[in-house]
């Protein structure tokens, strides 16, 4: 059987998750690479090279048949772009702003809840955060620029 010509995108995921991992790579080492387990490099490196080994990963597996899932299905495309938005706006609105309309959002369009019960979860989660990250490590939140 004939291998199934590639589709858009096929080629160049594994290209740009391996740039963004040697990204993510080269930023673990300025910060203090693995001076520590606990150092503040000692994440991204980890997670970069994880993006690595996915990037491998996607470039090496065989392809698969024609009728297989979209490369980047809508919803997924969605999600990218309000995780894109929502970084973005974090250092103008702060942490909880940002992830309040951000989990809203994202809650109502992979779940499909009413606005209603997407505000309460996102508000649940937002001060589970909030009560974990804040009050017991001790972790500054961004408050943003508007509101100093």
């Amino acid at each position: 059987m004939a291998e199934p010509t590639p589709r858009p995108g096929e080629r160049v995921l594994p290209v740009l998750l391996g740039l963004a991992s040697a990204v993510v790579v080269a930023e673990g080492y300025r910060l203090d690479g693995l001076a520590s387990p606990s150092a503040s490099g000692a994440f991204p490196l980890i997670a970069g090279t994880v993006m690595a080994g996915a990037a491998a990963a996607i470039a090496l597996a065989p392809r698969r048949a024609a009728d297989a899932l979209p490369m980047l299905p809508a919803r997924a495309a969605a999600v990218m772009a309000l995780l894109v938005a929502f970084a973005a706006a974090m250092p103008l609105v702060g942490f909880h702003l940002a992830a309040l309309v951000f989990l809203t959002v994202t809650v109502r369009l992979l779940r499909g809840h009413g606005t209603l019960r997407a505000v309460l979860i996102a508000a649940l989660a937002v001060g589970a955060v909030h009560v974990v990250f804040r009050l017991a490590f001790a972790v500054l939140l961004p408050e943003g620029a508007l509101w100093r």
